[in-house]
């Protein structure tokens, strides 16, 4: 059965999707979307944050993901309900509604970080995943504490 996974669609104040943004034209840092929503759901994750659908989103279809994509999906959500039968074939829905929560906090935080940040969106990207790796922990707990502030702006 085909099956397409929903993908945050947040438009900015000029009518476009903040996510394709990220994979698609000139600016793109991610060479698809499915690369970007795999770090959303990662960071997100990593942050412990799952965001709530709006009634507008995108969709992925599953196709698209790899095997090594689909044992992360597997991994966070097992990690998420410490339920092995969370990875069973009867629970693909559940365990796809986990990691689109997962990428929905996770898009906030990199968008935030790359795109609305000064400078290079690439080398934003690269300060980011520096500082994720714990590099600068105080630092990353700081920026979701400040996005948190402001994150229900940047979905409106």
């Amino acid at each position: 059965m085909p099956r397409r996974i929903k993908r945050p669609k947040i438009k900015d104040d000029n009518g476009n999707d903040k996510f394709k943004y990220l994979s698609e034209g000139e600016n793109a840092i991610f060479n698809t979307m499915k690369d970007a929503f795999m770090l959303s759901a990662s960071i997100g994750f990593e942050m412990d944050e799952m965001g709530e659908w709006n009634k507008s989103y995108g969709q992925i279809p599953w196709s698209v993901f790899e095997e090594k994509d689909k044992d992360i999906i597997n991994i966070i959500a097992l990690a998420h309900t410490e339920d092995i039968n969370i990875v069973s074939e009867q629970n693909f829905d559940s365990k796809i509604e986990i990691i689109e929560e997962f990428a929905v906090a996770g898009f906030r935080i990199l968008y935030n970080e790359i795109i609305e940040k000064p400078g290079e969106p690439s080398e934003n990207l690269e300060d980011f995943i520096e500082v994720s790796r714990g590099e600068d922990k105080e630092l990353l707990d700081k920026a979701k504490k400040s996005l948190s502030d402001y994150s229900e702006d940047l979905f409106d």
